[in-house]
């Protein structure tokens, strides 16, 4: 015969037992996994020495940043600052192409600017033309800039760790997998 629990026992503001909805990733420790197509990285960890887009050595770092919002509050959110790892072809495009684009789209967008004390001169349909031409020009220059600087995009975070898209398959090979199941 089963005994019920004594009254006094039970505490009535106890949660109930539910299964723990968030596993504690803790005993995974520092480092970067694979999980799927996606790089899982503990917030404190040292990215190995690979390119991220070609798995191949890399020659230099570009420094990354991440912005995600403080668990338990919707107006805080904290940046994450780590260096990844680049090869050859792609520290030209982060670092020097990157530089004479947004050089590029700044002149551009000075040029338009000065052009605009002149605009009474012109015929009408070409000082539009020269101001939409001029801006369009200024804006994609800056933003295709801006664009080479998104090597890595933040898909979800739970606690100290960071889902990540963005490294190629080839860089993905080279991590262990992910011990843990796929969060949601």
């Amino acid at each position: 015969m089963t005994s019920l629990p004594n009254m006094a026992d039970l505490n009535p503001y106890a949660p109930s037992l539910v299964p723990q909805p968030q596993q504690d990733f803790a005993e995974a420790g520092v480092g970067l996994w694979r999980d799927g197509d996606l790089v899982v990285m503990h917030r404190d960890a040292t990215w190995p020495a690979l390119c991220i887009r070609t798995g191949e050595p890399a020659v230099g770092w570009f420094p990354t940043r991440i912005s995600r919002t403080v668990p338990g509050s919707l107006l805080r959110s904290e940046t994450i600052h780590f260096r990844l790892p680049v090869g050859r072809r792609w520290h030209w495009l982060t670092t020097r192409l990157r530089t004479v684009l947004l050089t590029a789209g700044l002149i551009s967008l000075g040029a338009l600017v000065t052009s605009a004390f002149y605009f009474d001169r012109f015929p009408s349909s070409l000082s539009l033309s020269i101001a939409l031409g001029g801006g369009v020009t200024s804006v994609a220059l800056i933003l295709t800039s801006s664009g080479l600087a998104e090597l890595v995009h933040l898909r979800r975070d739970r606690g100290n760790y960071l889902w990540l898209t963005g490294p190629s398959e080839k860089f993905l090979e080279q991590l262990p997998v992910w011990p843990f199941h796929r969060s949601p």
